[in-house]
């Protein structure tokens, strides 16, 4: 399988989390450690998937988000179109997510910066 690999680990080091209400800037870091085979495309939505966990949990209800991943950012803004089955279940889960914030904008950046706006 080519561009596949068995228990990928990604670290997304570090990740700044930026709060508009209380005007904190917060550096987290974090890995993400997968059990089955992933291809570097897959995994880019995966850690996607799992920074809008994390502004969830943060209680956001804006957010600004800041990715270097240009294929995720490029997809879900519609610029790139996703054409492999798995790629697209991954487009519609995390549109689906950022659905869930009262407003979200995604734009590719060097370094993933999460913006919180309560």
């Amino acid at each position: 399988m080519r561009g596949k690999s068995r228990k990928t680990v990604i670290g997304k080091t570090p990740m700044q989390v930026h709060s508009i209400s209380s005007n904190e800037l917060e550096e987290i870091s974090f890995a993400i450690k997968f059990e089955f085979s992933t291809s570097n495309n897959e995994a880019e939505y995966e850690a996607f998937l799992a920074e809008r966990e994390l502004a969830i949990a943060f209680g956001a209800k804006k957010i600004v988000i800041y990715s270097d991943s240009q294929l995720v950012v490029n997809q879900i803004q519609g610029s790139y179109e996703a054409r492999e089955e798995k790629m697209v279940k991954y487009l519609l889960k995390a549109k689906e997510m950022l659905n869930k914030f009262e407003e979200s904008s995604v734009q590719v950046s060097r370094m993933t910066m999460l913006v919180l706006i309560d």
